[in-house]
């Protein structure tokens, strides 16, 4: 018995001394930076071919997608669209783009040598994942073909 007696003993005092101990504590220093910047991410590529006067066939699967990451920009942003030369007289192109629900607002845009709005309002810190570029040709008259042109797409400050 004398065992179990100096085992309530042993435990009863580890209980008591144990409440004698405090807690410490100790601070650290935390810098969280933003470093990041603005992505614009293009990808695939378009051909239009005419078989008569009207729509083109567009074939081709180019996406969109976008983050807006920059503190440095405080304001909404947008994202023009914009060809490297016009056209062929007689041909017109449009492009159409739908972001996600709170990306910003999207909207056909005509194809041309000045840079156009092809989506507004693009909040701040936002990230758009991937989605289809929408192409629309027509022709009026014929044309010379082989025209090769650059889309240039830009994200900047509204």
């Amino acid at each position: 018995m004398s065992t179990s007696r100096n085992t309530f003993a042993f435990l009863t005092a580890l209980a008591l001394g144990s409440t004698a101990f405090a807690a410490t504590t100790g601070d650290i220093g935390l810098s969280v930076e933003n470093n990041m910047s603005d992505v614009l991410t293009v990808s695939g590529s378009v051909s239009v071919v005419f078989t008569g006067l009207g729509n083109g066939t567009v074939t081709g699967s180019p996406t969109l997608a976008y983050e807006t990451s920059d503190e440095s920009i405080l304001g909404a942003r947008k994202i023009t669209v914009a060809l490297s030369a016009a056209l062929p007289d007689g041909v017109t192109g449009t492009v159409n783009y739908t972001p996600d629900s709170g990306n910003g607002t999207g909207a056909e845009a005509a194809l041309g040598t000045s840079a156009v709005n092809l989506v507004t309002g693009i909040p701040r810190f936002s990230v758009q994942s991937a989605k289809a570029l929408t192409y629309a040709f027509a022709a009026t008259k014929g044309f010379d073909s082989n025209t090769a042109l650059t889309v240039t797409y830009t994200l900047i400050a509204e």
